[in-house]
């Protein structure tokens, strides 16, 4: 038997004394970097730390990037002491005056984040060949899954289906904390609204929620998935809400699912309803609104569909292609109803009419030309079809909760009373909407008998050339959104042609691209208080083809009579 010699360190204590915490305190205490070694780190550190940054500052110069694009991240910080300001004194300083101030300035950091990382010199450089190596290991982005079989699913609908319940009173305090204080993040609050404003007008409302894709093609995103549909945790809570104040909601998702069991419901690569979904779901939401015996049974109209192929990439695979480079996603296929009448003449809105369809992208699809999958075959002409009956149309691409309320507010204020007639509203809005859309609610302006429209530009004019001053502009696109197009708005004044003479009207609000087929354009660097000049047009001989677009909002203009052009900035 052997013994283990007494320690000669005069400090050590038994072994069953020392603590972890000891032993790893003491190790440190001995760790030794040399000077060189500790130099050689720093300078690591700071390199990766700083040296991003400076190539940024020094890219323009070395011919990596435009020099407008790399000052477009800068450009949020204009005007940002002034903003402060301005809701410091708004919501009348002290306390809540700290906090909207401190809004403004949490605003200004992520779109200056968000705009550095879209113009960021090694982003732009990087991810043409970074995105399509994650494709081929099966890996989608930010905003783009791939499921199984080729699915593409846009991810914010995934987040609205696994997050929190839209109604739970953590997420809507969450959201009110936002950037924005005048959001109002409770679907119920904006629905109710506008729900009692059209009684007192003698309107029937009719809800149609549409689901998104990963709640129907649940097989096609994971073999895990449950059985189609599915729903937000929220969701009976909100339609037991709605069902007991009395507004009629059609929720297509059984249909859509029972579709899914057949073909497709949706599309594959694109992130709305395939014509097979469409077409069930249409005839489903016009015997929700034959149900309100609000209308005349009598057919008024004849028409017939007629089937048309079409081949088109879809917005999700346009999402996970960057750049010039060749598409990593080929066209996807399919065949639309086109709505015609006796005569062949294709489905126009009708107004006034006894049904307006306010929508979203799932409205316009198939419909809008310039989403590229046909016209003349989407919801309200699938409506008019089962209705067999005129249907008017206020639709716009993005934000479901609160663009096609603005556009109605808008046209009323201007004069133009498309609630003449309407016995019955529907309010079609994607499910995703109820997580993250705007609720807030819009007071519907009465237009006064005899109120001439707003003046417009005379459209036999043609195009004309002109100078004039920004004094307002909406928010540049999102290059995230899942809309190939994107138009701003600005309120132009003092409108000169190019001999100086004033126009007539000398001011009015132009709309112009600011995002074309997915990229986004010079005109997005534009701000408030630039000269510009601009090559209109009278927005009403574009309106057929552009007005359903995803586009900008105006805070201090909007409602006002004023004229509208279509532009093109002139370098």
């Amino acid at each position: 038997m052997t013994s283990t010699p007494p320690s000669t360190n005069p400090d050590a204590r038994p072994a069953a004394s020392v603590s972890r915490e000891d032993q790893a305190r003491a190790e440190i205490g001995h760790t030794t970097i040399s000077r060189p070694a500790a130099w050689v780190m720093s300078l690591v550190f700071l390199a990766v730390c700083g040296g991003g940054g400076l190539i940024q500052l020094l890219a323009p110069r070395l011919g990596l990037i435009d020099p407008q694009d790399a000052a477009l991240p800068w450009q949020q910080w204009q005007g940002t002491g002034d903003e402060m300001t301005r809701a410091w004194r708004e919501a009348e300083g002290g306390g809540a005056g700290l906090l909207a101030a401190n809004r403004a300035m949490m605003g200004r950091i992520t779109a200056f984040s968000d705009r550095l990382d879209d113009h960021f010199w090694l982003a732009a450089l990087s991810r043409d060949p970074v995105q399509s190596l994650l494709l081929r290991l099966g890996q989608g982005n930010e905003k783009a899954c791939l499921g199984r079989d080729g699915w593409l699913f846009y991810l914010p609908d995934v987040d609205h289906l696994t997050g929190a319940g839209f109604l739970d009173p953590r997420h809507l305090r969450a959201r009110r904390r936002g950037d924005d204080p005048d959001l109002e993040p409770d679907p119920l609050v904006g629905i109710l609204d506008l729900h009692r404003q059209l009684a007192e007008r003698d309107i029937t409302l009719v809800l149609m929620p549409v689901s998104v894709k990963p709640a129907i093609q649940t097989r096609q995103l994971t073999s895990a998935a449950p059985a189609a549909p599915l729903h937000n945790s929220s969701w009976a809570q909100w339609l037991a809400t709605l069902t007991e104040a009395g507004i009629a909601v059609y929720d297509p998702a059984a249909d859509l699912a029972a579709v899914a069991e057949q073909t497709p419901a949706y599309l594959r690569t694109d992130t709305h309803w395939s014509p097979a979904g469409l077409r069930l779901a249409s005839a489903g939401l016009a015997a929700t609104v034959l149900a309100t015996s609000r209308l005349d049974q009598r057919p008024q109209q004849v028409w017939r569909r007629h089937p048309t192929p079409i081949a088109q990439r879809g917005d999700i695979a346009i999402m996970l292609q960057e750049g010039d480079g060749e598409p990593l996603l080929g066209p996807e296929s399919t065949v639309i109803d086109v709505v015609r009448d006796a005569d062949g003449q294709p489905w126009r809105p009708a107004s006034p009419a006894p049904v307006l369809l306010l929508g979203d992208s799932f409205t316009n699809i198939y419909s809008l030309a310039a989403m590229g999958w046909g016209e003349h075959a989407g919801l309200a002409e699938q409506l008019a079809y089962h209705l067999q009956s005129p249907v008017d149309r206020v639709a716009r691409n993005d934000a479901g909760a609160i663009a096609t309320r603005r556009a109605l507010v808008e046209d009323l204020a201007q004069g133009r009373d498309r609630l003449a007639q309407v016995r019955v509203l529907v309010w079609q809005f994607s499910a995703r909407e109820l997580s993250f859309g705007d609720w807030r609610p819009l007071a519907l302006p009465t237009v006064e008998p005899g109120l001439e429209p707003e003046p417009e530009p005379d459209v036999s004019a043609g195009e004309t050339i002109a100078r004039g001053r920004i004094v307002e502009i909406s928010d540049p696109p999102d290059p995230g959104a899942p809309y190939a197009d994107y138009l701003m708005l600005a309120y132009v004044t003092d409108l000169r042609d190019p001999s100086g003479l004033a126009l007539e009207p000398d001011h009015g609000i132009i709309r112009f691209f600011a995002k074309r087929q997915g990229r986004i354009l010079p005109t997005a660097r534009l701000r408030q208080d630039q000269t510009i000049t601009l090559r209109l047009v009278p927005w009403q001989s574009v309106a057929a083809d552009y007005d359903g677009l995803n586009a900008g909002f105006l805070v201090e203009h909007t409602g006002r009579r004023l004229a509208r052009w279509f532009a093109d900035i002139v370098p």
